[in-house]
Order: C-alpha cells, then structure tokens, then sequence
C-alpha cells in the first residue's frame, strides 16, 4: 500500500485520464471541433473555443521540456531526491511526471517514454518517464 498522496481518480474532470493510466494508455481532451489536444482539461478549446472535446490516446512519447530535482523531502511518501519532468508530448501536449533513473542523465530534449507506475492494490497508476531506448543506426 502507497504511503504517498494519490489523486482523487474519481474526479469527472480527470477521471479519463486515470481510468486510461490504468490501463496503461496515455488519454487527454482533445477538441471535436479543430482537433487540438490540451492539457489539463478545460471547458473551452484554447485554440477555436469550441466547447466540445472527446478524449482521445496519445502515443507516450516526447522529449524533455524542463526538469527539476526536488532535494529535500517536502510530501510524505516522497523521499528526497527525486527528479519531475515535464515533457512535450509527440502529440503536442506537456505532461509532469516522475523520472524513473537517474538525474544525473536528465538534459532538455533528452528523449522519453511513458511508464506507467502502479502505486496501489486497487490498480491506481501514476505517470512517469524513462530514457527512450537508444536505436542503432546503420
């Protein structure tokens, strides 16, 4: 059982999002009307101010945004030092998360993976990034 604080996965704003973490599949809002995907949810597209969004699948994929190292423990459950991303989706959207290895290897652009990190019996899972797996090129 998670000694940290974990989101109220009941909330009808959020609720898509972790039933999709769940899962193990990235869902965010997306506008019916022009098609921008957002993040967090809101009631109007930033973009054509359309009121209607449907939440579509994002493949877990981007690149560092920005990072920091939280140094000292501030949250129970949390224990210092961690590192938090924020990472530009290859759909467009930004979305924080944990990062699962060391900080030491962190840098803007570096590119990434979602992982999907279960913190509860009841299947409550929780974003975080890995390293993309380097490819070889010939």
């Amino acid at each position: 059982m998670s000694t940290r604080p974990l989101p109220d996965t009941t909330d009808p704003e959020f609720a898509p999002h972790w039933a999709g973490l769940r899962e193990e599949r990235l869902l965010v809002p997306r506008c019916t009307g022009c098609g921008q995907r957002s993040w967090p949810p809101r009631p109007v597209c930033a973009a054509c101010h359309s009121d209607r969004a449907e939440w579509s699948e994002i493949a877990g994929h981007g690149t560092v945004y920005s990072w920091t190292v939280v140094g000292h423990r501030t949250v129970p459950g949390f224990e210092a030092p961690y590192a938090v991303v924020l990472v530009e989706t290859d759909a467009g959207v930004r979305l924080l998360g944990a990062f699962t290895t060391d900080s030491s290897e962190l840098r803007i652009g570096l590119p990434v993976t979602a992982v999907y990190q279960q913190v509860d019996d009841e299947g409550t899972s929780l974003l975080a990034w890995a390293p993309a797996e380097r490819t070889a090129t010939t």
